[in-house]
């Protein structure tokens, strides 16, 4: 074999196999796919997570606000109290779980005489101009809480 014939021999078996610069390329793609797969995937668990608790939220929410009433003005109860009349709970990890949710509820009522003044009202009597341009603002703050969380709702009702 002559030196040419020899050069092509190697140049054939060098062109068989992947070069060092080409494996590192193709294991630093790897591994940057292989690291923005798993950021999404923890963005994904992370969003089912804060949607599992929106969930869980307004469930629980739901309790105190379809039986808000005076009577549990500036009282902390739990949210086995508001339902134990209205259901037969018989459930036990039920029961168990509406006792450990605390609910804390307080309503306010504002007034405000004349929010919009008018030239048309001056013939009117002032007893009727106040009657006409009250509004009663009520909001109730209703605060569910556990031994690890705690959350506030607000409802904002105008007559």
């Amino acid at each position: 074999m002559n030196y040419i014939q020899k050069e092509r021999a190697i140049i054939k078996e060098s062109k068989k196999a992947f070069t060092l610069i080409e494996v590192l390329i193709s294991v630093t793609i790897l591994a940057l796919t292989g690291a923005v797969l798993i950021q999404i995937a923890s963005n994904n668990k992370q969003n089912f997570q804060t949607l599992l608790n929106k969930i869980e939220f307004d469930e629980i929410i739901s309790i105190p606000l379809t039986h808000r009433n005076k009577i549990y003005h500036k009282t902390t109860k739990d949210l086995y109290t508001y339902l134990y009349k209205d259901y037969n709970l018989t459930n036990d990890d039920i029961i168990r779980y509406l006792k450990s949710k605390k609910v804390s509820y307080e309503q306010r009522s504002f007034s405000v005489i004349k929010p919009f003044e008018s030239n048309e009202s001056e013939e009117m009597t002032e007893e009727n101009q106040n009657k006409e341009q009250s509004l009663t603002i009520n909001v109730d703050k209703i605060v569910i809480f556990d031994k690890e969380n705690s959350f506030t709702a607000f409802t904002v009702n105008l007559q």
